[in-house]
């Protein structure tokens, strides 16, 4: 299981975070992280880095813990994404519950998880949304033809760290590697770099 956050250079207090391991006292921004890896149809804008965390950097920081959710909380609100039933449904689970629930789909097959971690859902995957948020939420969450009805994300509030263990890999564009705040995150991260040309994007990100 891992997490992954993607990231455009005016991120300045998350990149901060990152290169330092925890907020500054300027510090006011709640932080988003979804459960897997990026979306990557359609793309998204060019010169984005990702961030790929283990799923301890969420247990650690359960003090700081917001929600968790399994949709795109951002897009039900704006109405990109919505039921059709039951529109009023609060995704937004506990910090208990949503662990439980991704305990839960670690232990289903590799193909299971892998499928969940590129935001598709298997029947396996599919019974267990049903038992914990029922039936209309989970013809929702699994039917939906937008993928972000997928993205089973989570809130951290300010405050939150980045410990190195936390870390798997950062996907960096090598125009940037110039810059002084990225030079900071590569000296702290040396063997966790990687970088890609952002003329494809980072969905293009393991293209040699």
């Amino acid at each position: 299981m891992l997490a992954s956050k993607i990231v455009t250079f005016n991120k300045s207090e998350f990149l901060t975070i990152l290169a330092t391991g925890k907020a500054t006292s300027n510090t006011t921004h709640k932080e988003y992280f979804n459960i897997g890896h990026p979306i990557e149809n359609p793309p998204t804008l060019r010169g984005s880095m990702v961030i790929e965390f283990s799923i301890e950097f969420l247990v650690d920081n359960y003090a700081y813990f917001e929600y968790g959710s399994p949709v795109d909380i951002g897009s039900l609100n704006a109405g990109y994404i919505k039921p059709r039933v039951n529109s009023t449904f609060d995704f937004k689970m506990s910090f208990n519950n949503f662990t439980i629930m991704l305990a839960k789909i670690s232990k289903t097959g590799p193909n299971d998880i892998e499928e969940f971690l590129s935001h598709r859902i298997t029947d396996r995957v599919k019974q267990i949304i049903e038992n914990m948020l029922g039936l209309e939420a989970a013809h929702f969450i699994c039917d939906d033809k937008n993928p972000h009805s997928r993205i089973f994300e989570f809130c951290l509030d300010k405050g939150f760290t980045v410990h190195d263990r936390h870390v798997k890999q950062i996907h960096i564009p090598n125009t940037y590697t110039d810059n002084h705040v990225i030079k900071l995150i590569s000296k702290r991260f040396p063997s966790k770099i990687m970088t890609f040309n952002p003329k494809y994007g980072f969905e293009g990100r393991y293209v040699a």
